[in-house]
């Protein structure tokens, strides 16, 4: 594999045919763990994952500060072109 890899840096073009290249340089499968392609293959896919969309956590409240106070920013400024007006 590591043979593969260092012969293919050194050529100079590699085939734009998506078949012809993964013929070439993509592994069938790996011969120390045959079992884990028919593993993956058993198990359904997910579409989307199973976690929470937003989590209370001490970057996600910073950001949401930050956007506050750019938020008031843009009132304050939006409110001194009215006035201005």
């Amino acid at each position: 594999m590591i043979r593969k890899a260092v012969d293919r840096k050194k050529r100079e073009s590699i085939s734009l045919n998506e078949a012809k290249f993964r013929s070439e340089f993509v592994p069938e499968e790996d011969p120390d763990n045959p079992e884990k392609k028919t593993k993956d293959k058993d198990q359904p896919k997910k579409r989307f994952a199973e976690r929470p969309i937003w989590e209370a956590e001490f970057y996600n409240n910073e950001v949401m500060r930050i956007m506050a106070e750019y938020v008031e920013i843009l009132k304050s400024k939006a409110s001194v072109k009215a006035a201005a007006l």
